[in-house]
C-alpha cells in the first residue's frame, strides 16, 4: 500500500526557537524582558545606553549579569527574581513625575499694596499723624486695646486680638521694616494666588499664629506687628511650591529670604524685642494653610473672580469685626 505524502506547512505548527548566545552559560535567564519602561532620559540613549544602565544597576546590587545577543541581558537563575525587582525598582523610582500646567500669574501688584499702605495710613492715624485727628485717643491707647495681651486673650477670651494685634506697631522703624520688606513677599503671594486669597490666607495664618504665640507664652508677655502675618505669607508661598514640587531650591528661596530679612529687622513686642515665638508660630501656620491651599489648588485651578473678591472681603471683614469688638461696638 502506498503511503501518502503531506503537503508542506499542512497541519503543522513551527515553533521559533531561540538558541542562548554560547558565552552565556547553562541555567541563566534572560531578564530584560517585561520589565517597566526606564525613565525618559534613558530611553532617549537608546537600546544600548538602556542596556548600561541595567547593568550598572545590577552591578552596584553585585549581581552577575551578562550581555548575549541582540543586547539581551542574562543573570544566573538564582538571581532572577532578585535581579528583575531591582531594575523595576529603579525604573519606578526614576519616572518622571507628571507636570503640572504652569500657575497662571496674576497682575495685581497695586492691590496687593492696598494693604501695606492701609496699616501706614492706619499707624498714622493712631499716632496722630494726620490733621484732624488730634482728638483721637493716643497710640497707647490703641495699643492697650489691640496689642496680643497673652493674659487678656488666654485667660480671659479676648481672641479678637490675634488679629488686631496685627495692624498695630511699636514705632516708626517697626511699621516700615514690616511693610517694606512684607510687600515683596505680598506681590509674590498676590501673583501666585490672586489678591482675595492671598489677603485671607495670609491674615488667617497671621491669626492663627498669634493664637498659637498666646498658647505658648507667658501671661506677661504682650506683643503687636504686622510680621506674623508677613511670615505666615513665606510659609504659604514655601507650602505652594512644596504642593507642586517645583524644586528645593523654590521651596527654600522664600523661606530662607523670609527668615534672613524678617528676623533681623523685624521687632515684635512692646519694648522692641524680637517676637521669635509669633514668627515660627505663624510660619508653620502659613505652611499649614499653604498646603491646604495647593491640594485645593489641584482640584480648582484658578478661582473665579467672584470667589476671588469673596475672599478679600472675609480677609478685610476678619480685621474689621475685630476691632469692631475690641472697640465694643459688636
Amino acid at each position: 500500500m502506498r503511503r501518502m505524502r503531506r503537503p508542506a506547512g499542512a497541519g503543522s505548527v513551527r515553533l521559533r526557537l531561540r538558541r542562548k548566545p554560547r558565552n552565556i552559560p547553562p541555567f541563566w535567564r534572560r531578564i530584560d524582558a517585561g520589565l517597566l519602561p526606564l525613565p525618559t532620559a534613558d530611553q532617549q540613549n537608546g537600546a544600548r545606553g538602556i542596556r548600561h544602565v541595567q547593568r550598572l544597576v545590577l552591578a552596584a546590587r553585585r549581581i552577575p549579569c551578562l550581555e548575549g545577543g541582540e543586547g539581551r541581558l542574562y543573570v544566573p537563575i538564582l538571581h532572577e527574581r532578585w535581579a528583575r525587582a531591582e531594575l523595576t525598582a529603579y525604573a519606578r523610582e526614576n519616572r518622571p513625575l507628571p507636570q503640572l500646567p504652569p500657575p497662571h500669574a496674576y497682575r495685581n501688584a497695586p492691590w496687593m499694596l492696598i494693604g501695606p499702605v492701609w496699616l501706614v495710613a492706619w499707624h498714622g492715624l493712631a499716632a496722630r499723624w494726620w490733621p484732624g485727628t488730634d482728638h483721637l485717643p493716643a497710640a497707647g491707647h490703641w495699643k492697650e486695646l489691640g496689642s496680643l495681651d497673652v493674659f487678656r486673650t488666654a485667660h480671659l477670651g479676648e481672641w479678637w486680638r490675634c488679629l488686631t494685634a496685627l495692624t498695630l506697631h511699636s514705632d516708626i522703624n517697626h511699621l516700615l521694616a514690616n511693610v517694606v520688606f512684607g510687600s515683596l513677599f505680598l506681590v509674590m503671594l498676590g501673583r501666585r494666588i490672586g489678591t482675595g486669597p492671598a489677603w485671607l490666607l495670609t491674615v488667617s495664618a497671621g491669626g492663627l499664629g498669634n493664637m498659637c504665640n498666646a498658647l505658648y507664652r507667658p501671661l506677661s508677655h504682650n506683643s503687636l506687628g504686622f510680621s506674623t502675618a508677613l511670615f505666615g505669607a513665606v510659609g504659604i508661598l514655601a507650602a505652594l511650591s512644596a504642593v507642586r514640587a517645583t524644586g528645593k531650591g523654590r521651596i527654600l528661596l522664600p523661606l530662607a529670604a523670609g527668615v534672613g530679612i524678617l528676623a533681623s529687622i523685624g521687632t515684635g513686642d512692646l519694648e522692641g524685642r524680637v517676637d521669635y515665638g509669633a514668627h515660627i508660630f505663624g510660619l508653620l501656620a502659613g505652611i499649614l494653610l499653604g498646603a491646604a491651599y495647593g491640594k485645593l489648588l489641584r482640584l480648582w485651578p484658578e478661582p473665579s473672580l467672584p470667589t476671588r473678591i469673596i475672599c478679600g472681603l472675609c480677609a478685610g471683614g476678619l480685621l474689621f469685626a475685630a476691632w469692631c469688638r475690641a472697640l465694643g461696638l459688636g
